[in-house]
């Protein structure tokens, strides 16, 4: 059913308008990046950790209890203060949570979003869209996705991604790994996005961090060391826009360029560095 058309009197207009005018010497750096990686690698605390290193008000958007987890750690029980959360529930309400930020409606003014999982989310929508086409169509199997289904979730996906950027807050995508093979046949790790959706999400981004960890030999113990790569290789999908990092990080310089940037302190370079042949971890990468 096609949504009544709302008339606005010019006054209403007019008061929208200036509500997008910001004097620019009072503008400031919004973050939109994404952290990436296999289970247990870290991603959700450290998207959780920027959020707090840039500070402010932020909703945590859940796909499944990642940040209730982490906050029963006592480790980490302090990263829940000025976060809100909330269940995810479709690309409706993710739309309805920009347009609600935009307008300034109580209780939304937030000055970060966290997407946890952007992945998760895109495969909730492929079945909620295969079940109601098969709904329409009893010849459909509602457990199979056809192309079709595809493209209806990844228009969708789009414009909801697209609404939380066009609000005035920074935007944390935390995502799963997938492995597609390219077109020298050689397989590239990349965040977990539906391949026509990978580019519109990333293209606004500071950063696409692999978060992974290894495991070292400390004297007596194995230790794991976390890292995040921020510059793309041949096999590792990464982008960095943020001025002076390496390629291989350790999370804390991660949180602390995210921070920089978004307070100003680091600049955005003009170029996005080549792609890189594979680079091996560094060994002064902090273990932790």
């Amino acid at each position: 059913m096609p949504r009544p058309r709302v008339n606005y009197t010019p006054e209403q207009q007019y008061a929208a308008l200036l509500d997008t005018m910001i004097p620019m010497d009072e503008s400031h750096p919004r973050f939109i990046g994404c952290v990436y990686g296999d289970l247990g690698v870290g991603k959700t605390t450290v998207a959780v950790r920027i959020a707090n290193a840039i500070g402010g008000k932020w909703l945590y958007i859940d796909t499944a209890e990642e940040f209730t987890t982490i906050v029963i750690n006592d480790r980490w029980k302090h990263l829940a203060k000025n976060i809100v959360r909330s269940r995810y529930a479709g690309t409706s309400a993710l739309k309805a949570v920009a347009e609600s930020i935009n307008s300034k409606r109580p209780g939304f003014d937030f000055d970060g979003i966290i997407l946890d999982k952007s992945s998760t989310m895109e495969q909730k929508e492929v079945i909620k869209v295969t079940r109601a086409r098969a709904a329409d169509d009893p010849s459909k199997d509602p457990e199979e996705p056809k192309q079709p289904d595809m493209n209806v979730t990844t228009t969708i996906m789009k414009e909801a991604f697209q609404a939380l950027v066009d609000t005035p807050c920074h935007v944390i995508h935390v995502a799963g790994v997938r492995k597609d093979k390219d077109n020298r046949n050689i397989e590239v790790t990349g965040p977990a996005f539906m391949p026509k959706i990978s580019a519109a999400a990333t293209d606004p981004m500071q950063i696409v961090a692999f978060c992974t960890a290894d495991v070292r030999q400390n004297e007596s113990q194995e230790q794991y060391v976390r890292w995040a790569q921020v510059a793309p290789t041949t096999t590792i999908v990464a982008k960095c826009r943020i001025d002076g990092l390496g390629v291989k990080i350790s999370h804390e310089e991660l949180i602390e360029a995210a921070a920089q940037f978004a307070r100003g302190e680091r600049a955005e370079v003009e170029e996005i560095p080549p792609v890189l042949d594979n680079v091996e971890a560094t060994n002064d990468i902090p273990v932790y």
